[in-house]
């Protein structure tokens, strides 16, 4: 069984959705994609953001003031650059969502759409740290139930694009035909009168 625990955006804004999961197999397949997220995330960027005007003077001087401070400690620790401090660790990985084989729809819970990013499980971020496929993978499989993924629908670069076009062509010739119900000749009966 599967449900929703709570939503806030399903319409592909970059708003973070989350499905909770009571059974072991979750029934989403994934896919590994390069983590071809834009580099313009993180502190230094809400930095300039501000320094152009963006947002208010007195927070620009805060954020300034905080940049200045990890730089510094970063070089009390023997740090050699300033940009190590500032930026954070991105992981190696990106998890898309590319199936939804033995996913349980009848609990009305709903699917994250094809090309979701797997932005966290149980609240665990996995956007940044050095993450890959397996580590999240991993991680997924050894908490308990219920658990909880959070997705958000990003765009996709052209690269990522064809790798999950790939993925679901994969999927697609591996999965089992549809079932259609046996008839038994024995119960077709002839018509009677006319």
């Amino acid at each position: 069984r599967s449900e929703p625990s709570s939503t806030t955006s399903t319409d592909g804004d970059g708003g973070v959705y989350h499905i909770t999961f009571y059974r072991k197999r979750l029934g989403l397949q994934f896919q590994k994609v390069p983590n071809e997220m834009g580099t313009t995330t993180g502190l230094l960027t809400n930095v300039l953001m501000t320094a152009d005007g963006l947002d208010a003077p007195e927070t620009t001087a805060t954020e300034l003031q905080r940049i200045a401070s990890l730089s510094q400690h970063s070089k009390k620790r023997g740090g050699n650059s300033e940009m190590e401090s500032i930026l954070p660790v991105s992981p190696v990985d990106a998890v898309i969502v590319c199936g939804f084989i033995g996913f349980d729809d009848s609990s009305g819970s709903i699917r994250p759409k094809v090309g979701a990013r797997l932005v966290a499980f149980d609240g665990i971020p996995v956007e940044v740290g050095r993450w890959t496929f397996e580590s999240i993978r991993k991680g997924i499989q050894a908490r308990g139930r219920p658990l909880t993924l959070s997705f958000r629908n990003d765009a996709l670069s052209p690269k990522q694009q064809d790798i999950l076009k790939k993925a679901l062509g994969d999927i697609s010739a591996a999965a089992p035909p549809p079932q259609s119900i046996p008839t038994n000749p024995q119960f077709n009966f002839p018509r009677t009168g006319s």
